[in-house]
Order: C-alpha cells, then structure tokens, then sequence
C-alpha cells in the first residue's frame, strides 16, 4: 500500500494501513538478500515540528529507523531536558498533546526508543495555543531537482488560504532564516546556482497566522537533473523476507532501496541497499513485523526523490500462493488505489498503465475494489475465487465524476425521505440526495467515508442506502439485511465493511461491493430487545479501526445494570467485558449514547440516571486498561426520560454533551474529566450533535435547522433552514 512519507493525516486516511491483516502485501518475488542489523540506541528524532491548537498542541517528527515508540518532555520554559521535563511514553508521530493553558508558550523535545534504550533528546520546538489558531504545517512535502531551480510540492492544508516557501543553503531553515517566497503546489523556486544544496520548508497561512515549518527538504540543482522517482512500487512479503519490485524508469542507470520498520521511511531515515534492480529481495527480516519501503532511481544528474512508500509484513507461508490481477482503464488508469479484502486484506496502486497485482495469496475467496476521489468505478468490485490457480483479468473502468456534490467540508443531515447536503464553506444547502423513504419515526444512522466517497445509511424497517457522495446517485437501495431496528451504523476505514446495531438480534456486518449484504454476526449472551422482565435498550457502537475494536453498550438483564463489550472484528470474538453495576451505577435502562476519543484511548457513556445523585452525566471507561476511571455529574436531572447525545473532538480532547430536550450542550474537558461550560442553543429541543474537529465547530439539528456553533466561543453563528425536518438522532454525518 501506498503510504505518505510524512506529516499528519485527517482523518482518519492514514489509518487505513492499519485495519489490514498483516497476511498478504502486494508485488512479485524473486531477487538476492540483504540482512536486518540488530537493534542499537537510536539517534534523536529529526525535523521536530508544533503546531498549535485550541488547548493543544500537534507534535511531528520524522521516524527513527528501530524505534519501536518515542516519549516526549514538554514545559512551559525553554531548556527542556528529560529531567525537568513533563514526559508522555510511549507515543508515536503525530502526537496531540492536549490540555494546555490557550495564551501559555510549551517547549518541547522528543526521544526515540529501541530495545537498546532511549535516544537523546531532539531539538526543541515552542508553540502557544490558542483559541483561533492557525493552521496545521503542510505535510509530504517534496523538492525535485532542476536546471538551476526547484519544483517544491506539498499536500493542500484545511482552512489555509496561501502558503509561504522558506529556503536556505545550509540545514535548519525556519521563517526567521529562510529566504520567502509566496507559492501554490507544484512552485517551481528558479534563479539557483547548480552544484549548490538548498534546503526548503513550507508553511500554511489563514485569518489566524502562519502555521510552524514543515519538514525540511532539500534539492541540488544541476544541468543534468536527476531522473524522476519510481512509480509502480509494490512489496510482497514472504518466509522472513519481503520482495520489492517497480516500474523501470527512463534515464536511470540503478536504484536504491530504503527500507525501516516505521512509515515515513527516507534517504536520510531508511536502511539504504544499493545499486538494486526490480524486483529485489530484502532477506533476513523478523516474520510478523511491519516493514517500509522506498526506492529512488540513479542517473547521470544523480539520484531522485523517493517513491511511495510500500510496505509487507513477512509470514511463513503455509503452501502453494496464487496472484490476482487486471488493469484499470478509461478516464484514468494511474494512482487508483485497488483494496483487496476477504480470505486476506491489502491494498496497492495501479502504474502508469492502469495495471496492478496481489501476490502470495492462499486459496480462498477475495473482493477487489478500485477508488480514487473523483472517478467511479465499473464494476464496484470483482469476487473472486482462488483455487490452486492465478486469476487475471479483474479489470475496471473509470469514469470522471460528474461532481454535483462537493465531497469535502460536507454535511449529510437526514430527513423524512431525503439526504440534505449542506456546503460548510458557505454554510447553505446545495441539495438533496434521494432513494430512500422513511417514515418520520424511523430513527436513521448516517455515517460518510473519506476513503469510497460514499455515504452510508440505516434506519427502522425500511431498505438500506448506499450513496455516491460526489453524484448523488444510489449505489445499492435494495434491503440487503434482515428486517429490523437498525440505528447506529459504523464503517472501516477502506469503506469495504460495516457494523449495525439491529434492534431485533446481533450486531451485524455487512460488506460493501457491487452490492450490499449481511456477511456475518456478531453475537453474544446478551439480550437486545425488550422482554417482559425488563425494558432492555438497543445497544450503540463505537468503532477503532487502529485497534480493530468495536465497543458495544448493552444491557444486561433484569438487573437494570450494563455493560459494554468490546469485540475483537478479526476474530468475531469479545476480547473483554465491563459491567456498570447497580447501586453505583444505576442507569434504569438509559444509557443513551457512546462515544470515543481514537487518541486518548477513552469512551464516554451518556448516562440519563447517574448513582445516587439521579443526574445526568458521564462515565468514562478505559478501554486500555478495561475499568472505569471517572464518573462526571452534570449536576441537573431533568427526569429520567431525558437523553443526551454524545461528539468528541478527537484533536483538542472536549465532549460534547447535547442535552437534547432542554435546548443546551455541556462541555466536558477530556483532559481533567471536569465540565468546562454549557452552550445555550436559544432551542427548546435538539436532535443531534457532530463536531468538526478540524475547524473546531459544532452542528445540531432540531426540528427543522441546523445550528452552526463556534465551539471555541460556545455561541451559536448561524441556523441554516432545512427544507425538510431531521428524521433522528444519529441522522448526521462529515465528509472533512
């Protein structure tokens, strides 16, 4: 799979590596070997960058090659030492560092760390957060080589409106030493002395400021540039090996390879081998341990950027693998990345001729599924069937969008028998996606995938949607699963599965291709409907697909207790149960809501009747250490009928608590546990609440709105009228 080198991710794209089985990668084998060093105290990270938030701060750093995790010290003064500095272990890049003081400057410093120890510290970064900060620091930035210049490219940033390149002939360039020049990705920077190294950072700029420097690259001009990086770069593990192949590329006379076992590999972080051809065997290595790759072309002019990044997780086989493959044509035929699910999961990127492979897999059953922002794919998807044999010719063909729709900084809001889209850079609805009805009873779950562009949406009694979020067009409206109280639904990074919660029975997954269908259950002892003993609620869901977790609330019995399941979704088994037991807890059948904060590792349970104090409030679990660590009382019991709805912004750690029938939302400190305010909606009820966690904004339905709030200054900035009325409360979903 393709990988960014480095910098953050929104969302949750960069994540999608993480929820594949490490069983099969992709690539062909063949080639020598080249053994893994043994472990050494690592040098100190490199290229440190903070970038402030609203009560936080986002730590980046380039990967150290054998870091197994990184720590890091901060303070409030400049000197930060391991010593006097406040240490968070066993971290990894990005890190927000949430629960600052807005206004106060933090100094900070990161370590590596192997099993041969802790490196020293790195060189101290200083940001101050704020309320209105500016934006994050461009990520994968690239400097490519030229004739007395160089093309300097770089990954759009939210919220910015221009962008500032710094440059400098010796390392270390800041804003403060750098050389400025106002540009837009690709900038071509002339007017440079071949032969000569420059060194360039890049920084965003909004209404707020200017964000902190990217990381640094660098690029030698010369008459004769370097040749362009290799494309078609794919990795396929095998017995304590993994084979890396690529596309030869024009003017190039060798290759490089660089590989570690953290992303964000480079020339200056990677294991170098020299003077490789395609396809090459690195040998030697540790069978169950991620591996990443990258490959640079050599020529006359020297030597290129780096490839996307690849990786393979090596295995020992357990026979005879077999291959699928095809070829994507049309509109487009380059960089369309090819997920591959069932029997084994992966994912690659066709070449510049639209063709792609998956080696070294087992007997079995596979779907391959084509994706790439604004293109649709026919078909959806190919099943296949492996057996003793190779399979070719899955091939597909892509079609440019018609884009009627924006795809990101989109809000999807659910009504009686319509999808709302409303635009958020203008805050209007631009229109409606249909094919679907639904009564206005019917309580619908909606969620969007950044990965598919898709939208995906349950709700009572009624067929399934599956929707294209750029034409609108419906992918799948049959009813594919059993009749019955769907709510919450929940969906994988990759877009390829779901989970609903089906008021009438188990949890069910579902798979998304050509079709949708239920493909298995999750199901326990546990009981999900109501029964005569006691009224028992439907349980929510909340999905980690970093851990590939889903936590299920459930009630437990006549007991008026709970509990919560979290199930392992590779194994379709509980890896752990917590119960909340009365008298302590006391919930009477209404714990309402679930939400969790991927980073922090936490959930939060709205509770309608807390303990002895019959409030409303929070529990908060660890779903690390399994237990419940803090109970907040909200101080005010509405009756116990009311119920409240549950939205984490998962970058500056605040929950949002929508106290749904008395107009307000309680905001809670994740970092201290405490209530750090109330928000007033000038409403007497509300539906649903989603945060935006890139822009720090709120939105809440009611019965014919949405109110549009400024989380940083708790106030509501402006309603936007829905032609029709919100059809739940889980009827809301963000494509960011």
């Amino acid at each position: 799979m393709r990988r960014r080198k480095t910098g953050l991710v929104c969302g949750m794209w960069l994540v999608a590596a993480l929820f594949a089985l490490s069983a099969v990668f992709i690539g062909c084998g063949g080639g020598g070997g080249d053994s893994v060093p043994a472990a050494t105290v690592p040098g100190a990270p490199s290229s440190l960058t903070a970038n402030a938030g609203d009560n936080s701060v986002t730590l980046n750093w380039s990967p150290v090659a054998g870091a197994t995790s990184y720590n890091i010290y901060r303070g409030t003064a400049t000197g930060v030492t391991k010593a006097n500095g406040t240490k968070v272990s066993g971290v990894q890049s990005p890190n927000v560092v949430a629960g600052l003081t807005n206004g106060t400057p933090y100094y900070f410093v990161v370590t590596a760390v192997t099993a041969a120890g802790e490196s020293g510290i790195s060189a101290e970064k200083t940001a101050t957060p704020s309320a209105t900060p500016p934006p994050l620091a461009p990520t994968n930035v690239r400097a490519e080589a030229g004739d007395a210049q160089a093309t300097i490219t770089w990954d759009a940033v939210g919220g910015a409106t221009s962008y500032n390149i710094y440059r400098g002939t010796s390392s270390g360039v800041t804003k403060t030493t750098g050389t400025q020049t106002a540009g837009v990705s690709p900038s071509v920077v002339a007017g440079f002395t071949n032969g000569t190294a420059y060194f360039f950072v890049v920084t965003a700029v909004n209404a707020n400021g200017e964000s902190a420097e990217s990381f640094e690259v660098s690029a030698t001009p010369t008459a004769t540039p370097p040749p362009a990086a290799p494309d078609g770069v794919s990795a396929t593990p095998g017995d304590a090996q993994a084979s890396v192949s690529w596309t030869a590329v024009a003017g190039s006379t060798s290759y490089n390879l660089y590989w570690a076992t953290t992303t964000g590999v480079t020339k200056e972080t990677g294991t170098k081998i020299t003077g490789v051809t395609s396809p090459r065997a690195v040998t030697g290595l540790a069978n169950g341990t991620k591996y990443y790759f990258v490959v640079t072309a050599v020529g006359a002019g020297g030597e290129s950027a780096e490839s996307d990044e690849v990786f393979a997780t090596p295995v020992a086989p357990p026979g005879m693998t077999y291959g699928i493959s095809g070829a994507v044509s049309g509109d487009v035929q380059q960089d369309v990345t090819i997920n591959l699910t069932g029997a084994a999961t992966a994912s690659t990127i066709t070449d510049a001729s639209g063709n792609y492979i998956f080696s070294g897999l087992a007997n079995g059953s596979y779907t391959v599924t084509p994706g790439k922002t604004g293109y649709t794919f026919s078909p959806i998807s190919i099943s296949s069937s492996v057996n003793n044999a190779n399979v070719t010719g899955n091939n597909f063909t892509g079609t440019a969008a018609s884009g009627v729709f924006p795809t990101s900084q989109v809000l999807y809001v659910a009504t009686e028998s319509f999808i709302q889209v409303i635009d958020l850079t203008t805050n209007a609805v631009v229109g409606s996606i249909n094919g679907y009805s639904v009564s206005p009873a019917g309580i619908v779950g909606l969620t969007a995938n950044e990965t598919t562009n898709r939208i995906y949406a349950t709700w009572t009694g009624g067929p399934a949607g599956l929707f294209d979020a750029a034409s609108g067009d419906v992918i799948s409206s049959a009813n594919p699963w059993v009749a019955g109280a769907f709510e919450r639904i929940q969906v994988n990074t990759a877009g390829t599965t779901g989970y609903v919660v089906d008021g009438d029975g188990p949890i069910d997954i579902l798979s998304f291709g050509e079709s949708s269908s239920v493909s298995g259950t999750l199901s326990s002892a546990y009981v999900l409907t109501s029964s005569s003993a006691t009224t028992v609620v439907p349980g929510e869901i909340a999905l980690d697909p970093t851990r590939n977790r889903l936590y299920a609330m459930v009630s437990v019995g006549p007991s008026d207790s709970m509990r919560i399941d979290a199930w392992d979704v590779d194994a379709k088994s509980v890896a752990w149960s917590l119960q909340f037991n009365p008298p302590t807890f006391i919930v009477n059948g209404l714990p309402f809501d679930m939400a969790l904060n991927t980073t922090s590792n936490l959930l939060y349970v709205a509770v309608g009747n807390l303990g002895a104090s019959s409030n409303q409030g929070l529990t908060v679990v660890n779903a690390q250490t399994q237990q419940i660590v803090k109970t907040i009382d909200f101080g005010f019991n509405h009756g116990i009928t009311v119920q409240g709805v549950l939205s984490v912004n998962q970058l500056s750690n605040m929950i949002y608590y929508l106290d749904m029938f008395y107009g307000q939302v309680v905001v809670v400190d994740g970092a201290t546990g405490t209530v750090a305010g109330t928000i007033s909606l000038g409403v007497g009820k509300a539906n649903s609440i989603v945060v935006n966690s890139a822009t720090n904004t709120g939105y809440v339905t009611t019965d014919t709105s949405v109110l549009v709030v400024n989380l940083a200054t708790k106030a509501v900035t402006k309603t936007i009228a829905l032609p029709k009325s919100p059809a739940g409360h889980l009827g809301m979903a963000l494509l960011q």
